[in-house]
């Protein structure tokens, strides 16, 4: 039975869902260190919910300006207009042309 396991271990599916599994550790890890998920700031199940989509939207945001910055033109994220415009049409393309 070690042996079965140690050779599906080895296999792709198993790296590519250890390496999925890290990325989502990672994020967990992320919020309870620096958005303060440790512990739960308000008592009832409707003030812990929303405090949790705070800290995944404030997280989502993150990596939206990271990716955003990563992959623009250098000067281009200065401007503040079309960093609005791109991230508007990240979550809604009809919201583009609409902020100038």
């Amino acid at each position: 039975a070690r042996n079965h396991v140690r050779q599906l271990n080895r296999q792709q599916i198993a790296r590519r869902v250890r390496n999925l599994r890290k990325r989502v550790e990672h994020l967990f890890a992320e919020a309870k260190e620096w958005h303060g998920l440790r512990r739960a700031r308000g008592r009832g199940l409707w003030r812990v919910q929303s405090q949790v989509l705070m800290t995944a939207i404030t997280q989502n945001l993150k990596r939206i300006t990271h990716f955003l910055h990563r992959h623009s033109p250098v000067g281009e994220v200065a401007r503040p207009s079309s960093f609005l415009r791109r991230c508007a049409s990240f979550f809604n393309p009809a919201l583009s042309y609409h902020l100038t």
